[in-house]
């Protein structure tokens, strides 16, 4: 099952937006074209990854600087990762 994104809550090219629905929290990702979608929500301390900084494939916790690919999920902690979405944006 697909994430349904409305095309307004796409953020520009190399930049994040935050997207809740039902009371959950997505942070969105647009790098080189292309749109990623995880969980908004650091598992560590519970910090919106929306708001930290994108480095290469990775968006950066911008309240301990762990490092989570937006790619597949995983963090640089082993134990903790994301979930990554399926998306389909919506007019």
């Amino acid at each position: 099952m697909k994430l349904l994104i409305p095309s307004k809550y796409i953020p520009k090219e190399n930049q994040t937006s935050i997207y809740i629905v039902s009371g959950k929290e997505y942070c969105i990702v647009h790098q080189k074209g292309k749109i990623y979608v995880i969980d908004n929500i650091c598992p560590h301390q519970g910090a919106s990854l929306g708001l930290g900084d994108i480095k290469g494939d990775e968006i950066i916790c911008p309240l301990h600087q762990w490092k989570f690919n937006f790619k597949t999920g995983t963090c640089s902690v082993e134990k903790y990762c994301v979930e990554k979405y399926e998306i389909q944006i919506v007019d």
